[in-house]
């Protein structure tokens, strides 16, 4: 007997069977992982973090075969594998494999994952830092952008060494015994020094009653530097910012930055629209905002096409008025965006695709090349795109969190619209109602700390 689960993308030229046997079900899952908040993760898929299912440890590796109808990114990285190559053996095998994209990543050497988990299942990351010859592979839906799978592999074998599925593109994260017995275990977040702030470690802080640890790199327990930080109060005022020069511009780009755009302040024309919600305080002596709305999605079609592998995924609201091709301070620098933007409209170096067959007026856009979400577009709204908050490049002077640029949404006691996680159902169906309480309670906890909400 075998447990079956279903790997598949958003518009369905993807589907694979997983098979898990009852033995494994038996005395291996749920699986002990780790959330992995590193830089690469984060701006290859444009989430704020993934979690994944071990193919290792399931023993559900896929065929070339299979893999062969997805797109491939890959990047050489320095995660050591075990064996070491001498300099006459050193030549990358990408000249013998035509359909490979080999891009160098230093960033990369401590960021990639290891499945021979301890029983805790929490040194499953490498410390080793140097590199000796390992490429890591995300494969994509081409048409819908859906993140599948990850693996890493010899970069003189080939042979692949660790696999993980992205729970984001699986059908169940539960399954169907009498125990509704989670794949995964959480137990913990790892590479918050890539994020400055400690990302999705402020929010998901349980787990079916379990705290979660905060790691940096292997059991290395993750202590928050000090950065920039923002309070503000409830008249939108700043109560405390740390002594840093504010940057200019905000940089959002993918992996392999084929999309890399810079975002200015605020401009808006004033007054502002009424229910102008897009543009947040605090405010300037003049009356300009100067933050984005930030917010989080479960519904079930950003899940899938983004292949968030978290309770909800997260956007930032942007005009396209504010974004930039480069991060120039002349006076007329170039729009990412020239003209009105329709559904229709294609943008060099992304793939758009159509995610609502009964809405046309939406439209999606991911790297053609790495597969990172880019942008979701609604005509409806047409001056201005949501974008991953994963694509945010968070420098030394703010973290993955970015308070301040981003004016996060946590909802408001008493104010039942907009909610703190909108199509909360949805996850709540997914994740169950336990887990995704506690993913709210984070939440709004962090929100009150942030003083985004009273109570």
């Amino acid at each position: 007997m075998v447990q079956t689960i279903t790997a598949s993308c958003h518009c369905k030229l993807f589907s694979h069977t997983i098979e898990i046997s009852d033995e494994i079900v038996e005395n291996k899952l749920p699986i002990s992982e780790t959330t992995c908040s590193c830089d690469a993760c984060r701006f290859r898929t444009g989430q704020i973090c993934i979690l994944t299912l071990s193919a290792k440890i399931t023993e559900t590796f896929p065929s070339k075969e299979v893999l062969s109808k997805l797109k491939r990114y890959d990047q050489k990285c320095g995660f050591s594998i075990g064996k070491k190559k001498d300099d006459n053996d050193s030549q990358s095998n990408s000249s013998t494999n035509n359909n490979m994209k080999i891009e160098e990543d230093d960033s990369e050497n401590k960021n990639d994952h290891d499945d021979s988990a301890n029983k805790d299942g929490l040194n499953k990351y490498s410390s080793t830092t140097s590199c000796d010859g390992t490429i890591i592979t995300q494969f994509f839906c081409g048409n819908c952008g859906t993140k599948i799978y990850l693996q890493v592999s010899d970069i003189f074998d080939e042979k692949v060494e660790i696999g993980m599925w992205l729970l984001g593109c699986l059908d169940k994260i539960q399954l169907n015994d009498n125990n509704g017995k989670y794949l995964v275990d959480l137990k913990g977040h790892h590479f918050l020094d890539d994020t400055k702030d400690g990302g999705i470690a402020n929010i998901w802080n349980r787990f079916n009653g379990n705290e979660l640890m905060r790691y940096h790199d292997s059991l290395e327990l993750w202590e928050p530097k000090s950065i920039k930080t923002t309070i503000i109060s409830n008249e939108g005022k700043v109560n405390e910012l740390k002594e840093k020069e504010e940057e200019e511009m905000l940089n959002l780009h993918c992996k392999c930055n084929n999309f890399n755009v810079y975002v200015r302040r605020p401009k808006p024309e004033l007054p502002l629209p009424e229910n102008c919600y897009w543009y947040q305080h605090p405010y300037d002596d003049k009356g300009v905002p100067q933050r984005y709305m930030a917010s989080w999605c479960a519904c079930n079609s950003c899940r899938i096409t983004t292949g968030s592998s978290i309770p909800a995924h997260s956007w930032v609201q942007i005009p396209f008025r504010d974004i930039f091709t480069s991060n120039s301070t002349s006076s007329s620098p170039e729009l990412f965006i020239k003209g009105e933007m329709t559904p229709t409209t294609e943008i060099p170096g992304l793939t758009k695709y159509q995610s609502s067959p009964d809405n046309k007026d939406i439209s999606r856009y991911f790297c053609e090349c790495c597969g990172s979400s880019i942008m979701y577009f609604d005509q409806s709204r047409s001056f201005i795109g949501s974008f991953p908050i994963g694509l945010n490049d968070s420098s030394p002077l703010n973290g993955t969190l970015n308070q301040s640029w981003f004016s996060w949404w946590t909802g408001e006691s008493g104010v039942s619209f907009p909610p703190p996680i909108n199509a909360y159902e949805d996850g709540e169906k997914r994740w169950g109602k336990l887990i995704m309480k506690e993913f709210e309670d984070g939440l709004i906890s962090w929100g009150k700390s942030i003083g985004q909400r009273q109570k």
